[in-house]
């Protein structure tokens, strides 16, 4: 799972599009969750991105709160939309993070 700032979601998920598996968005703590395959993060350094891995918890929302303020998908589960490739995550997230700040120095 990788766990982005909101702002740094609403980027990349465009770039994804249908290509997005399904989101959490935590409306409250401000971030967004990709769910990916156990393990093919690991190595990764963007900036603001973190990486949960086999140790870390996330509260997930049942699968009809898709409105309102708090825990909710922002990309809903469906048949064939549960993770997202990571491959296609990395390069959405470091686009979007290069255009929002910059080129890493």
């Amino acid at each position: 799972m990788v766990r982005v700032p909101r702002w740094l979601g609403a980027l990349a998920l465009p770039r994804l599009g249908e290509d997005s598996g399904a989101v959490i968005e935590d409306g409250f703590g401000r971030v967004w969750y990709w769910l990916i395959p156990p393990g093919t993060a690991d190595g990764w350094e963007l900036r603001h991105v973190v990486v949960l891995g086999e140790t870390c918890h996330v509260a997930v929302p049942p699968q009809w709160f898709t409105e309102g303020p708090g825990l909710r998908w922002r990309v809903p589960l469906a048949p064939g939309r549960y993770l997202t490739d990571p491959e296609l995550l990395h390069k959405a997230l470091t686009a979007a993070t290069a255009d929002a700040l910059g080129p890493r120095a």
